[in-house]
């Protein structure tokens, strides 16, 4: 069980930074190293790493969301929002399991072996799709759920001041 806050503040607006810098990062790299073969030789294990990362992040800012909106009135723009976080998971860990993929066909490139029986073109260019499938599908999801997340947070409160920890109307 995470804890509900830090300080006073929230648990929930401190991890989805997480969630915000990792996935596109993973997926950045996930797409260079697809792309560009000298630069998934160095990134090597970074990449994959980085997407694991980025998968374990998003179940830790949904708990933090979901003991935050226990606390908190729901309007629709935050079970929109919600909802938009709960179909994450399934591009980010796509997203990692892709950039394994990749880093073991990098590995078997470099070898000097592929995968009997199957015309490396043909790898190469399922690698790529599916790098861009899902590298596009979590950065556009993350994009969406914060966007969906400010308004919730910001909509609601446009017309509130903040003065230490006393609210102002």
């Amino acid at each position: 069980m995470l804890p509900t806050g830090i300080d006073g503040i929230p648990l929930h607006p401190l991890v989805v930074h997480l969630v915000v810098v990792l996935v596109p990062a993973a997926a950045f790299t996930v797409l260079v190293s697809v792309i560009w073969p000298a630069a998934r030789e160095r990134l090597g294990w970074i990449t994959p790493g980085l997407a694991s990362s980025a998968a374990i992040s998003v179940p830790i800012a949904e708990s933090s969301g979901e003991s935050l909106i226990e606390e908190v009135q729901v309007s629709a723009q935050t079970a929109t929002h919600a909802e938009l976080a709960e179909g994450l998971l399934p591009w980010v860990a796509g997203l990692a399991l892709w950039s394994v993929a990749l880093y073991v066909w990098g590995l078997r490139v470099r070898g000097g072996t592929g995968i009997a029986g199957i015309p490396r073109r043909l790898v190469a260019v399922v690698l790529i799709t599916g790098a861009i499938v899902f590298s596009a599908g979590s950065t556009v999801q993350v994009v969406r759920i914060g966007e969906s997340g400010a308004r919730s947070v910001w909509t609601d409160a446009a017309a509130v001041r903040f003065a230490g920890n006393e609210v102002i109307r």
